[in-house]
This record gives C-alpha cells, sequence and structure tokens, in this order.
C-alpha cells in the first residue's frame, strides 16, 4: 500500500544484559502472594519522608533553609503593598474648595472651610509619612480651607459693616 514502516515491521529494541534490572524497575513478587507489588513511581520506590528531599544540583546561590510552617498572622499574608490611604487629603481638598466657592453662604463657608483645613493637615502628615500619596490635595485643601474661611468671615464684616451705614 505505502512505504511507511509499521510498528510490526520495526526492529525490536535491544534487550538489557541477563542479570541487569532497572533501578525503577519494581521489586520482584514474592512467591505465594495474592496481590503484585504497587507500581514504582519515575523518581524511585517510595516516597521521601517530609522534610528530608535533598534535591537536585544546587546551581548559583545556595538555598535558603526553610523553618517549618509557622502560624501566619492573622489576615492574608501576601506579598502585595497596602493601598495608600488618601481619603483624607481629598476630604480636605473638597471641603476646602466648597468652603472658598461658597462663601456667600457664610455659615457653611466657614464650617466646611475650617473642615478642609482640619482634614488636609491630617492628610499631609499621612503623605510625610508615606501612607499616602497626594500631598498636593491636601495642600489644596488646606489652602481653599482657609481662603472660605476668610472670605466667609469678610463677608460678615461686609454685611455687619452694610446695616451699620
Amino acid at each position: 500500500m505505502h512505504d511507511s514502516q509499521t510498528v510490526t515491521a520495526m526492529p525490536a529494541a535491544a534487550a538489557p544484559p541477563p542479570g541487569h534490572q532497572s533501578p525503577y524497575a519494581p521489586p520482584p513478587a514474592q512467591p505465594g502472594s495474592a496481590v503484585p507489588p504497587p507500581p514504582v513511581s519515575p523518581a524511585g520506590p517510595g516516597l521521601p519522608s517530609y522534610g528530608s528531599y535533598q534535591g537536585g544540583p544546587q546551581y548559583g546561590y545556595p538555598a535558603q533553609q526553610s523553618a517549618p510552617y509557622a502560624a501566619a498572622p492573622y489576615g492574608w499574608a501576601g506579598g502585595m503593598p497596602t493601598q495608600p490611604s488618601n481619603g483624607l487629603g481629598i476630604a480636605g481638598m473638597v471641603c476646602g474648595i466648597v468652603a472658598a466657592v461658597l462663601f456667600l453662604l457664610w455659615p457653611i463657608a466657614i464650617i466646611s472651610g475650617a473642615l478642609g483645613i482640619i482634614f488636609g493637615a491630617i492628610g499631609r502628615g499621612k503623605a510625610k509619612r508615606g501612607e499616602a500619596t497626594n500631598p498636593g490635595q491636601a495642600l489644596t485643601g488646606i489652602i481653599c480651607g482657609a481662603a472660605g474661611i476668610v472670605l466667609g468671615v469678610g463677608f460678615i464684616v461686609l454685611i455687619i459693616v452694610g446695616s451699620i451705614l
């Protein structure tokens, strides 16, 4: 039919010399046993005991010896860094901008300006310690909050002076 050889036409593999046994071959069956022995894994007979694995040849730096498993601290012990807490800097900036824009509503401007200064100062401190990444937004909250307070107080003074005259 075709010219390619089939499995039956190929020469057989050379048999090992007599008396030689593969290191991965299963142990010979015991006479009189009804059950054959279990198969042997490619790594050899039996499994190494826990902690006794020596590994293959070592290349490069020597491997670190690991301690037995220890209890992990509460929570996930992964290697991911924590996210920065930018909330106070953003809150200070929003409160400061609200105070500066709504200075004609002086009670809101004064309260929001004070909150903008407080949140901005706390957020700026977190940014200096490396816990946050938005020192500019926190500074914006401090500046706009102070401007909103000054404008709100100035508007109150303008109302009082205008009512006297």
